[in-house]
C-alpha cells in the first residue's frame, strides 16, 4: 500500500473520532459557562443530561423564556418602538457556531475520514 491511498477507518473508530469531537466541543463550552466536572462521574453526568436535552424537539425547546430572555426581548421591542437603532446586528449563535466548527473540522483528515465511513457504512 503506496503513501497516496486513502483508506477509510472502521464504523467504530470512526465512531470514537466523532464522538471525541463531541466530547472536546462540550466540555469546551461548558467550560465557557463555568461549568467543569470534578471526577469522571461528573463528566458522564454531563454528557448524559447533554444529550437528553438534545433528544427534546425543537419545538419544545422553544416554548422556555427564561428571564434574560424576557428582557432581552422587551428592550427589543422597547427600542424598535421608540426608532432607537442598537446597531447590534446579532447573528444566530447557532449558526455561527455550526460555522465555526464546520471551518475548525474541515481540515482534519482524521475527522472527514471518520465522516465518510460512517456515511459509506449508511
Amino acid at each position: 500500500m503506496s503513501n497516496s491511498e486513502f483508506v477509510l477507518p472502521s464504523v467504530s473508530d470512526a465512531q470514537a473520532t466523532l464522538d471525541n469531537v463531541y466530547q472536546e466541543a462540550f466540555f469546551a463550552k461548558m467550560a465557557e459557562l463555568g461549568h467543569k466536572p470534578a471526577v469522571q462521574e461528573d463528566a458522564i453526568a454531563m454528557l448524559e443530561a447533554g444529550y437528553q436535552l438534545d433528544m427534546i424537539p425543537e419545538k419544545q425547546a422553544e416554548t422556555y423564556v427564561g428571564q434574560y430572555s424576557t428582557a432581552n426581548t422587551l428592550l427589543k421591542q422597547a427600542f424598535s418602538e421608540n426608532g432607537i437603532n442598537t446597531g447590534l446586528a446579532m447573528p444566530d449563535p447557532q449558526e455561527v457556531g455550526i460555522k465555526q466548527a464546520a471551518y475548525a473540522m474541515a481540515s482534519d483528515p482524521n475527522f472527514y475520514a471518520s465522516v465518510l465511513a460512517l456515511r459509506t457504512a449508511e
